[in-house]
C-alpha cells in the first residue's frame, strides 16, 4: 500500500473521529452545561436589573412605592426581589446591610436564612435519594449510629412527623453546667442519645414543626455523601447553580456583602450559641441566589421530575384546613392553584421566600432589622396580580409560645394588667414570649368590679406600639 493511500484513508477518517470526539465531549459535559447556560442571563448588576423586564414598569413603580412607604412609616429594612418565569418585575433594597458603616442593601447582599434553610437541606437531601443515596423509608438509626428511636424513618424527618422535640428547647437544660460556647450537630445528635428525652407523639401520627429534624437531615447528608454538608451544598447545589453570595454559616464566607442582624430600634444583634446547629437554619444567601435556586428546581437541574413532585406534596392530614407540609415545604392549597413557600425567623432576620409554579411567580423579602409586617405580602401579591389577594401567613414557625408583634395595635390594659418578658429559645419565630404577670388576690370590698372580665381592656381605646417598645423587648433578652 502506497504511502498516499494510507494518507488519504486517514484524512477520511478524520471527521468521523472529530464528531465521536464532539459527542461524547457534550454528553459527558451536559448537566454542567446546561446548569450554568439556564443561569447564564442572571449575571444581572444593580444597573439593568431593574430594566430586565419592561412590561412590568407600571407594576414594578407600584411595588417599590408601597415599599417606600414601609420603609419610611414601619421601619422596613429589607430586599425585595419579584419575578415571573425569566422576567425579573423588581428587585430593590432598602434600608442598610451595616446600619453603622451604613452600607446599603442589594440583590447580592447575603442574610441568615434561619428557617428558610429547610427547603435547600431538603434539596440536598432528595438529592442523594435521587442518587441511591439515602433511603426515605428507612430508620434514622440506620444512618447515625446510636440514635435511640427505632422506629422514627428519614421521611418523618423531612415533613416534621417525627415527634422529636425541639433542640433549642431541651439544649439549655441538658447542658446546663457544661455548655460549650458553641453548640453543633453532633450535640444535639449527643444529646438525643445520653438523655433520650419523650417524643411529643407516635413517630408518623401527627405534624409538628421541630428545628431537631432538620438537624439530623444535615448530619444524614454528612454521613451519606462522605463530606461536610457545607461542602456538599457548595458541589452540587451553590456552585452549579452559580449562587455566588451562598455559603453556610459555620463556614468562611465568601463574600464581605454580608446583612447584620438588629433589633426593631437598630440595635446589634450578638451571636446565640445554637448558631452552630445547621440545616434547620444556619444556611445564606441572597435574593438573587435563592432566585437561582428556585430557577434550579423548576427546570429540572437539581431534581428528577417526580422527586420535586413528591417534595411538593401535603404529608399531614390530621387537620382540616389549606395549609400543609411537604419535604422542606410549606404550602397552601388555593381552588386553582397551591403556594409553595418556606418562612424563617432568627435573631433580627424575618424572611419570606413565595413561589406560585401555575404562572412561575417568585417574591423574595429578606430582613435583617426585626420586623413581622415583613411577613404580610398581600398588598404586594395584588399589585403583581392585578387584584385582591389574601395569602396571609404563618410566620410563627412553632406553636409554643405566642410571638410578640411590635406592629400589632394592642388595646390599653389598666396598671394592675402588666406583663413581663421571658426568653424563649425558639427557631423560627421569635424569642421573646411574653407571660401575663401574676393577677393580685381580690378583696372584698372589689367584688364588683371583679366580676368584670379579666382580659377587658380599662378603654375600647387602641393605640400601636411605637418601634422603640419592640427594640427594647429585643434588646433586654439579645445574648451577645
Amino acid at each position: 500500500m502506497s504511502l498516499f493511500t494510507v494518507m488519504k484513508k486517514w484524512w477520511l477518517a478524520v471527521p468521523a473521529l472529530l464528531i465521536v470526539a464532539f459527542l461524547s465531549l457534550r454528553f459527558a459535559g451536559t448537566k454542567q452545561s446546561d446548569a450554568q447556560v439556564s443561569v447564564q442571563h442572571l449575571r444581572l448588576d444593580s444597573m439593568n436589573l431593574l430594566h430586565a423586564s419592561g412590561k412590568y414598569e407600571d407594576v414594578a413603580q407600584r411595588i417599590g412605592s408601597l415599599y417606600d412607604g414601609y420603609n419610611k412609616t414601619k421601619g422596613y429594612n429589607c430586599e425585595v426581589f419579584v419575578a415571573k418565569g425569566s422576567d425579573v418585575v423588581f428587585s430593590r433594597g432598602y434600608g442598610y446591610a451595616n446600619y453603622r458603616d451604613k452600607k446599603e442593601l442589594n440583590e447580592h447582599t447575603a442574610f441568615r436564612l434561619a428557617s428558610t434553610s429547610k427547603p435547600i437541606t431538603a434539596t440536598a437531601a432528595l438529592m442523594l435519594y435521587d442518587r441511591g443515596q439515602l433511603d426515605l423509608q428507612k430508620p434514622v438509626s440506620d444512618y447515625l449510629t446510636g440514635f435511640p428511636y427505632q422506629n422514627i424513618t428519614v421521611e418523618m424527618l423531612l415533613c416534621h412527623r417525627s415527634g422529636l422535640p425541639n433542640y433549642m428547647y431541651f439544649a439549655g437544660d441538658y447542658l446546663k453546667g457544661t455548655r460549650p460556647s458553641v453548640v453543633t450537630n453532633d450535640d444535639v445528635l449527643q444529646m438525643l442519645v445520653q438523655h433520650k428525652p419523650t417524643l411529643k407523639f407516635k413517630p408518623g401520627t401527627h405534624f409538628q414543626y421541630s428545628n431537631t429534624n432538620y438537624s439530623l437531615l444535615a448530619s444524614i447528608i454528612e454521613k451519606q455523601s462522605g463530606m461536610p454538608f457545607g461542602k456538599f451544598l457548595q458541589d452540587n447545589i451553590f456552585g452549579p447553580m452559580q449562587m455566588t453570595d451562598s455559603y453556610l454559616l459555620t463556614d468562611k464566607a465568601c463574600t464581605d456583602n454580608v446583612a447584620c442582624a438588629y433589633t426593631y430600634g437598630f440595635d446589634p444583634i450578638g451571636d446565640d450559641y445554637l448558631d452552630g446547629v445547621v440545616g434547620d437554619k444556619g444556611i445564606c444567601a441572597s435574593a438573587i441566589d435563592l432566585y437561582k435556586f428556585h430557577l434550579g428546581l423548576e427546570r429540572g437541574l437539581l431534581l428528577k421530575p417526580a422527586t420535586k413532585k413528591m417534595a411538593y406534596a401535603p404529608r399531614s392530614f390530621e387537620k382540616a384546613g389549606d395549609r400543609n407540609y411537604g419535604y422542606g415545604w410549606r404550602m397552601k392549597m388555593e381552588p386553582n392553584d397551591t403556594v409553595i413557600y418556606h418562612n424563617g425567623w432568627w435573631h433580627g432576620y424575618n424572611n419570606v421566600f413565595y413561589r406560585r409554579p401555575s404562572d412561575s411567580t417568585v417574591v423574595i423579602v429578606l430582613s435583617n432589622k426585626l420586623n413581622m409586617g415583613v411577613y404580610k405580602i398581600d398588598p404586594l401579591l395584588s399589585i403583581l396580580d392585578g387584584k385582591e389577594q389574601t395569602f396571609g401567613s404563618d410566620d410563627n414557625e412553632n406553636t409554643e409560645a405566642k410571638p410578640v408583634n411590635a406592629a400589632q395595635p394592642v388595646a390599653k390594659k389598666s396598671p394592675a394588667k402588666k406583663t413581663t418578658v421571658h426568653h424563649v429559645a425558639a427557631h423560627g419565630k421569635s424569642k421573646h414570649a411574653v407571660k401575663p404577670a401574676p393577677k393580685k388576690p381580690v378583696t372584698k370590698t372589689s367584688t364588683k368590679t371583679a366580676t368584670k372580665p379579666a382580659t377587658k381592656p380599662a378603654t375600647s381605646k387602641t393605640v400601636t406600639k411605637k418601634p422603640v417598645t419592640r427594640a427594647t423587648v429585643a434588646k433586654t433578652t439579645t445574648k451577645k
